[in-house]
Order: C-alpha cells, then structure tokens, then sequence
C-alpha cells in the first residue's frame, strides 16, 4: 500500500495545468451555435476562463438563458457535446446517465428537459475528472486516494462494467 503522500504525488503528476482551456480548446470544434451553448452553459469563455458575473441578478438572468439554450439541443448534439467533455469515455457518460436513478426514473435521452437534467449530472461529473485526462478505469484505480472519485462516479463504473469493460471487470 503507498503512503498518502506517495498518493498525492501521484495524483498531483497526472493534474492537467490549465483544464478548462483543454475543455474550452475542444467545445470550440464544435458547430459555433453549440460550442456557445455549451461554453455559456458552463460559464467559461473560448479561452476557457471563468465568465465572472458578480451581481447575482445578472448572473441569474444569465444562467437561465444558458439553461433555455441548452434545452433546445437535439440529442445528437447532446452528445457530440458529450464527446468534448469526456473524450476518453463518453460512451460510458451517456450510459450512465440511462442508468436506473434510486427513485427508478432513470435518464431519457429524448425529453429536452431530461436533456438538461441529464447536462447537469454530467457535469457534476465533469467537475471531478476534468482536471486529469485519462481514461475511467484509471479513476476507479485511483479513487481510493479522492473520494469524490469513489462517491461521485460510481454511476459510470456500473455502466462500464454493464457494457462488459475488461479493464472494469478486471479492477472490480
């Protein structure tokens, strides 16, 4: 077993200097009209800088025009979108996000407004792998050193090993 520090070091070596500029870089390949729905919808700009709107009514008015924006994507742009978030394993996003939910909802990928449910776990998700490009069994291997990494992304660890991962079986 290594030591927490030997953890951190290993954690610390993988970390990404600048991961919303990486995220920022990608979105932009995007078609324009999505690439500005996505970066509006997670408050960055093209060059992957925070959009720091301190008053918290114009920040508001902001967010819901985002949310509105998103909520008009089709499901192919969803996950195109998907796709630049999570280039390793956005396949395994998206079956995650159809996995059964604890109140046995589960996502749907053809409701607008489960789109957008469906944009917001997801980015939760991405708020804990963004800053690390490597691909899910490596989060799973690494997970007892974050815990976010255990706790958050258990989701996806099921749907890679429902889609028969070998890396996923083999770890688990």
């Amino acid at each position: 077993m290594i030591s927490r520090e030997q953890a951190q070091e290993i954690l610390k070596a993988a970390k990404l200097e600048n991961p919303n500029q990486i995220l920022a870089t990608r979105i932009q390949k995007l078609p324009a009209k999505l690439s500005k729905i996505t970066l509006d919808y997670l408050g960055i700009d093209s060059s992957g800088d925070d959009l720091e709107i301190s008053d918290w009514e114009k920040r508001s008015k902001f967010e819901e025009a985002a949310s509105q924006a998103f909520s008009e994507i089709s499901e192919v742009e969803f996950e195109r979108m998907l796709e630049t978030w999570f280039p390793r394993f956005a396949p395994v996003v998206l079956m995650a996000l159809r996995l059964p939910s604890s109140n046995n909802l589960g996502f749907q990928v053809s409701a607008s407004s489960n789109l957008l449910d469906g944009a917001n776990q997801a980015n939760n998700w991405l708020s804990y792998v963004k800053e690390y490009d490597q691909p899910l069994a490596w989060f799973a291997e690494h997970a007892a050193y974050n815990w976010q990494w255990s706790a958050y992304l258990v989701q996806m660890y099921v749907a890679a090993i429902n889609a028969g991962d070998s890396n996923m079986l083999e770890m688990f």
